[in-house]
C-alpha cells in the first residue's frame, strides 16, 4: 500500500517544510514526502531530489486565468489551504498513492505515524477538532462555529470514492 505525507507552503516557509519531512522520514521512513510550494520557484533552484513540487505547475485543474483569480482572492495562507483537495487529488490519481495525510509545515513528527496510516484501512477520511469539551464561553463557540469545528492543520485520507467525493466537493467549494 503506498502512502505519502505532504505540506503546502509559500517558498520561504521551505525550510521549515524540510524540517517536517525529516521528522515524517525520521519517525516513518517508508512513507513518501512532498512540498508543495504555493508560489513560483526560481528557475535556478533545482528541487525535484527533494520532492518539492511547484503546485502551479503540478495541479493542472487550473488554467492560468483561474490560477490567477485564485492568488488574488485569497491571502497567502487562504490560498495555501484552497490547494490542499488539488494537492490529494494529484496524489492519488496522478501518482497512484492509497493513502495521503496533510500536515501544516509548522509541525514536527516525534513518533510513528502508522497507527494513523492503519486508521485509514477502517476510515476514508481522519480530520482533528479545535476542541475536545463542550466550550461554554459563548464568544469562543461563535468564533469556533463561524471557523469551522475541524483543524485542517492534520488531514488524512484513503483514496477511494468516499474521500474522491469528498474531495470534488471540497474543491467546489472553495
Amino acid at each position: 500500500m503506498r502512502k505519502c505525507a505532504f505540506t503546502i507552503v509559500a517558498k520561504n516557509y521551505i525550510g521549515l517544510a524540510k524540517l517536517l519531512g525529516k521528522s515524517i522520514k525520521n519517525t516513518t521512513p517508508e512513507v513518501d514526502f512532498f512540498i508543495f510550494t504555493a508560489d513560483e520557484i526560481g528557475a535556478n533552484q533545482d528541487l525535484k531530489e527533494e520532492n518539492i513540487l511547484e503546485a502551479k505547475k503540478t495541479l493542472h485543474q487550473f488554467t492560468e486565468t483561474e490560477w490567477i483569480n485564485m492568488s488574488f482572492k485569497y491571502n497567502l495562507t487562504e490560498f495555501c489551504t484552497a490547494i490542499k483537495p488539488y494537492c490529494f487529488k494529484y496524489l492519488f490519481e496522478d501518482m497512484g498513492y492509497d493513502k495521503a495525510m496533510y500536515f501544516d509545515p509548522d509541525i514536527y513528527v516525534y513518533s510513528s505515524l502508522e497507527q494513523l496510516y492503519k486508521q485509514l484501512d477502517a476510515y476514508s477520511i481522519i480530520v482533528t477538532p479545535h476542541i475536545l469539551y463542550p466550550c461554554m464561553e459563548e464568544d469562543k463557540e461563535r468564533n469556533l462555529l463561524q471557523s469551522g469545528i475541524y483543524n485542517l492543520g492534520y488531514l488524512g485520507l484513503k483514496n477511494n470514492e468516499t474521500s474522491l467525493s469528498f474531495i470534488d466537493w471540497w474543491g467546489q467549494k472553495l
